[in-house]
């Protein structure tokens, strides 16, 4: 099976409402009692106060840490690769965040009346009706697009030009995927060493407590790592072998009742992180 058929690109839009403007008039005040011929300096104003739209941003933040965590890196940052071994939990993990995210919004929406008077209150002499949007206006500011792109593929690269200059191009194109796709495969082997690492620091500080997400994540992310190598990198494929075997049969309260086991699990961490630099 090519590459072709096991990856895909996606791109994530996120349009929003950012809460702040450029108060010209203002700006223009300053300019004139200090007597500033070239106004570079501009006052920016926050038009609501931040907890205003806090669950907005919250869910804009988790919308984009999902859909980095389940992605992989390409050439341009807007643009990621997904493997369809991870396409659908990638299509309901998003789902389920845009969910939350309309859910912000709605609320938001339905309390906005309240914030402007609040800003009307607040603000006082720097309170200007025109520079916020009406309740329904300010919905249309929050979008999602997701678009789904069909991965690269050299051989049906067709262009009129010389066959020379077109070979030349191939060559290119294809130095430019193998390394962007090595550079994928290392982000993975580095997504399973931070986690290895993370409990290797919290196993090494006997007063250091813990959550229990920093033993289960490991093998979650191992899970992750696994259905988006699609290129079935041995490196990787290796990384994720073997942290299951070192660490798939333990479990937090294990590691805070028995300092013993704990230091055994340390070592084993500390062998994984170092096969794991072998590895990159």
């Amino acid at each position: 099976m090519s590459i072709n058929e096991k990856a895909m690109l996606v791109k994530l839009s996120i349009s929003q409402w950012y809460n702040r403007v450029i108060d010209h008039k203002v700006t223009d005040e300053i300019a004139q009692k200090y007597e500033v011929t070239e106004q570079e300096d501009k006052y920016v104003k926050t038009l609501l106060p931040r907890i205003a739209v806090r669950n907005i941003q919250r869910a804009i933040s988790d919308l984009r840490k999902f859909h980095y965590a389940n992605t992989l890196p390409w050439q341009d940052g807007s643009v990621r690769i997904l493997s369809s071994s991870n396409f659908f939990h990638y299509q309901q993990g998003i789902a389920a965040r845009r969910a939350k995210l309309d859910e912000a919004v709605a609320e938001f929406v339905s309390n906005y009346p309240k914030w402007l008077d609040h800003a009307r209150r607040t603000k006082k002499g720097l309170f200007d009706e025109t520079q916020y949007p009406t309740a329904s206006g300010i919905r249309d500011h929050y979008k999602i697009n997701i678009t789904f792109l069909p991965f690269p593929n050299v051989a049906d690269f067709r262009v009129d030009i010389d066959d020379k200059e077109l070979e030349r191009i191939k060559a290119q194109t294809i130095q430019a995927l193998t390394e962007a796709l090595s550079s994928a495969n290392q982000s993975l082997i580095d997504r399973l060493y931070e986690r290895v690492h993370l409990l290797y620091s919290a196993l090494n500080d006997p007063e250091r407590i813990f959550r229990d997400s920093t033993v289960t994540s490991i093998m979650e992310t191992a899970d992750l790592v696994e259905r988006l190598n699609v290129t079935n990198d041995a490196r990787v494929n290796s990384a994720v072998a073997a942290t299951r075997t070192a660490l798939q049969d333990v479990h937090p309260d294990m590691l805070r009742n028995s300092p013993n086991f704990r230091n055994k699990v340390a070592l084993r961490c500390a062998e994984l992180l170092t096969a794991f630099k072998k590895e990159s």
